[in-house]
C-alpha cells in the first residue's frame, strides 16, 4: 500500500494536462475526449487532467488513412512549445488504436507507470505497448520528453548466388586478322561468389587489306577460335584467362592465282579483366579489354610478296551481355 501511496504522491506533484481530442468523419468510432480522458486516468491510477492553473497540452488528431485509423499525438509545454509527436494506426474499429493512444499518452506524462502494478481496468484492448527507448540527451526541443521511434533495420545483403552463366558480345578486334575488324564474344560458364569456369568461343573478320600496289586485288581473313576460361572475380570486377585455339581463312579476290578458304591454325593465350554493371537481379553489362599473345605464325604471299604475316601480340575489347541462365542462391 505504501508503494501505491508513493506513486500517487509523485504523479500528484507532477504537471497538470489539458486534453483536446479531433475526430474526423471515419473515426467517430474512436473515444471523444472525456472518453480517452477515462482510458488515460486508468492506466496512471490518477486523473491528471484539468484544475486551474497553468497546463502543458495534449492534442490528439484521428484521421482515416486508406483502410485504417492513424492518430497523431502532440505535446506542448506550458508556453506552447512543441515538446514532440507521435503517430499510431490501427484498424477502422479503432479498439486496437484507442488502447495504443491512451497507452502512448499515459507513458508521456509518466515515463514510470509501467514500473508499477496496473490498476484495475474495464478497458478490454489488447496489452499496453511496450515502452520505448527515449529519446537522446542533446535531441532538439522539440523531441524533448517523447519515446523515440526504434531505428530501421538495416538491409540484408544479397545472398551470394552460383550457377550458369551465358554471355554475348560485339566488340574490335587487332591482330588476329590482316586488319582491325569487328568481332563477336560468347562465354558459357558456371559461375559462384568470386570464382568461374567454362568455355569462351572469339569470331573476327572480315579483316580486309588491299594488295595494291603490288598488285591489283584484296584480302579478306575471318578467324574462329574456342577454349576453356577461368575468372577471379571481386565486387563488380574480373580477371579471366585462358587457351583458344581455332583457324584463321583467307579469301583472295580480284588478281592471279587468287584462292579461297586458304587455313592455318590458330592460338592465344589470353589475359582478360573486365567490369560488371548490373541491370537486373539476372542480367549485367560487361566491358572486356583482352590482350592476347599467338604463338603461331601465318603468312600470306601474293605472286612472291609476304603481303601478311600475323603479329605475335593480338587486342580484343567487346561490350557483352550476360544472363543468370540457372542457379540458386548459396545458403
Amino acid at each position: 500500500m505504501s508503494v501505491s501511496v508513493s506513486w500517487l504522491v509523485l504523479l500528484a506533484l507532477s504537471p497538470r494536462w489539458a486534453l483536446t481530442v479531433e475526430r474526423d468523419a471515419a473515426a467517430q468510432s474512436c473515444p471523444d475526449g472525456a472518453a480517452l480522458q477515462r482510458l488515460v486516468a486508468e492506466r496512471l491510477g490518477q486523473d491528471p487532467f484539468g484544475e486551474p492553473g497553468p497546463h502543458r497540452a495534449m492534442a490528439v488528431r484521428v484521421r482515416a488513412s486508406g483502410e485504417r485509423l492513424t492518430a497523431t499525438l502532440e505535446l506542448f509545454d506550458e508556453a506552447g512549445a512543441r515538446l514532440g509527436l507521435r503517430e499510431l494506426s490501427g484498424s477502422p474499429d479503432c479498439r486496437e488504436l484507442s488502447s495504443a493512444v491512451a497507452t502512448t499518452a499515459a507513458i508521456a506524462i509518466d515515463p514510470m507507470v509501467l514500473m508499477r502494478p496496473a490498476p484495475a481496468s474495464t478497458d478490454a484492448g489488447p496489452p499496453a505497448l511496450p515502452v520505448l527507448e527515449p529519446a537522446p540527451q542533446d535531441a532538439g526541443p522539440q523531441d524533448a520528453g517523447v519515446p523515440a521511434l526504434p531505428a530501421a533495420p538495416e538491409p540484408s545483403a544479397p545472398a551470394p548466388w552460383s550457377g550458369v552463366v551465358v554471355e554475348g558480345g560485339a566488340g574490335f578486334s587487332a591482330g588476329h586478322t590482316p586488319a582491325p575488324t569487328g568481332a563477336v564474344l560468347g562465354r558459357l560458364t558456371w559461375q559462384s561468389e568470386h570464382l568461374a569456369f567454362g568455355g569462351a568461343l572469339v569470331v573476327t573478320g572480315p579483316g580486309v587489306v588491299s594488295l595494291a600496289p603490288a598488285v591489283t586485288g584484296s584480302l579478306a581473313a575471318f578467324g574462329w577460335e574456342l577454349g576453356p576460361v577461368g575468372c577471379a572475380r571481386l565486387s563488380r570486377f574480373g580477371l579471366c584467362g585462358g587457351v583458344r585455339m581455332g583457324a584463321l581463312t583467307a579469301f583472295g579476290a580480284g588478281f592471279s592465282g587468287a584462292r579461297a578458304g586458304v587455313s592455318s591454325p590458330a592460338l592465344s593465350l589470353t589475359l582478360s579483366p573486365y567490369v560488371e554493371f548490373g541491370l537486373t537481379e539476372r542480367f549485367a553489362l560487361r566491358w572486356h579489354i583482352s590482350l592476347e599473345g599467338r604463338p603461331l605464325r601465318t603468312v600470306y604471299a601474293v605472286a612472291g610478296r609476304d603481303v601478311f604475316a600475323s603479329s605475335g601480340v593480338a587486342f580484343f575489347t567487346a561490350l557483352s551481355l550476360a544472363a543468370r541462365a540457372s542457379g540458386a542462391a548459396v545458403p
